[in-house]
């Protein structure tokens, strides 16, 4: 199953693989990329993409999107069908 979201204006798709978050749209270079900007800068990503794999990156479980959340708590449990 994927998570969707709205990202530059299209929609992006966002799986789960064991305890990572997958992005479909995005290189892993992309996303660390950003990631360790907002860390230098103090802010934010801008893109939605980019800011679940943040909170995914620090562990913030409670900020993740609650649909995705449980794509990743089925994984957890070996649920393959999820």
């Amino acid at each position: 199953m994927y998570y969707f979201t709205f990202c530059e204006n299209r929609i992006h798709k966002i799986s789960v693989k064991g305890n990572e978050i997958i992005l479909h749209d995005h290189t892993e270079e992309e996303a660390e990329n950003e990631y360790i900007l907002s860390k230098l800068t103090g802010t934010e990503p801008e893109i939605d993409c980019f800011k679940i794999y943040k909170v995914w990156k620090e562990g913030d479980t409670e900020n993740i999107p609650f649909f995705l959340r449980n794509l990743m708590k089925n994984k957890k449990k070996g649920e393959e069908n999820v």
